[in-house]
């Protein structure tokens, strides 16, 4: 097994990248132009951040929002959010990913887990192709740390751990942010040449450089990726974030406004229970069960949270 340390996720983007270019062992042949390590790796970061911008991988906010849809349920990671915010410290919380994204050997990310004293996101994952697409899930991973903390109002900076069954990097599709990376040009003079992935980028990029015309679809693809990138060419900046709707609990469409019963019929709760933890935030006295909030209400979404937290235990629901 590989442990890799890092501080931040941009320096673990690309440190696992030099790592890919620079081990001259545990490197094995892929499909396609990949290299694999033979085996598992564990990376953790400590101070998880996200400002890396998607355009320099040529990712797009519809890009973002399939990666969600395919792994990512907003009712089902809504929930887990709030059992992580409103549950017992110590308590781990985890999700498994839908099986939404069309992979024929299973879903590359299969789920993850939490808690939140100290705050720590685990990822698993069955295999990652390191480039671009293992972006995508370091992204979430550190965007949702980082949403934990400021909802927990937490004093320790979070960490991520995420165990990949098998890492791969693909030499072609690699291309484009290497060269975003500035790392090129040591590759076209041979600099990495003493390391499996670095000869075979540096074939791929000479070859890229001859076949600017070739029937094959990757390489043609690649080859304008590379051009448009010399030329300065890249998509609009974007910052993904993640979206309101996979962490804040709704009633229906989650717009409107609603009362203690009304939450005591959708999630089939004891009323008295409710008004209780109202009355403990304030909100209303016990004749009051008319009073109404909009859904959006940091009280109504504690409540939420509070009353599928107390499900969880008692074994009601998901």
């Amino acid at each position: 097994m590989r442990h890799l340390r890092f501080a931040t996720s941009e320096e673990a983007y690309r440190g696992v990248i030099m790592a890919f270019l620079t081990n001259q062992d545990g490197l094995i042949d892929g499909r396609s132009g990949l290299r694999t390590w033979s085996s598992d790796v564990v990376i953790e970061i400590y101070e998880p951040t996200q400002t890396i911008d998607f355009s320099q991988v040529g990712f797009t906010p519809k890009r973002w929002t399939t990666f969600l849809k395919h792994y990512f349920e907003p009712s089902g990671f809504s929930t887990f959010y709030q059992r992580v915010v409103h549950g017992k410290p110590v308590q781990e919380s985890g999700y498994s990913c839908p099986v939404n994204a069309p992979h024929t050997m299973g879903n590359c990310l299969i789920g993850l887990s939490a808690h939140s004293r100290p705050l720590r996101v685990s990822l698993h994952s069955r295999a990652c192709v390191w480039a671009p697409t293992g972006l995508l899930d370091l992204t979430f991973a550190s965007l949702l740390a980082q949403d934990l903390a400021k909802d927990l109002a937490s004093k320790t900076t979070p960490r991520i751990l995420w165990h990949i069954d098998q890492l791969q990097l693909n030499a072609i599709k690699s291309l484009p942010i290497l060269s975003e990376l500035g790392l090129i040009q040591d590759i076209v003079d041979g600099k990495y040449n003493y390391s499996p992935f670095g000869q075979l980028t540096k074939y791929e990029f000479d070859k890229l450089e001859r076949t600017i015309h070739s029937p094959y679809k990757t390489y043609r693809r690649y080859a304008k990726k590379m051009e448009k990138l010399q030329a300065g060419g890249r998509p609009p900046a974007f910052l993904p974030e993640i979206p309101p709707e996979y962490k804040i609990a709704s009633i229906s469409t989650g717009e409107g406004r609603v009362s203690l019963v009304d939450l005591a019929n959708e999630f089939q709760y004891p009323l008295e229970r409710l008004q209780w933890s109202a009355r403990q935030m304030g909100m209303t006295h016990k004749t009051e069960i008319a009073e109404t909030w909009e859904v959006t209400d940091p009280r109504v979404q504690r409540l939420i949270g509070i009353i599928k937290h107390n499900q969880t235990l008692r074994g009601v629901g998901g």
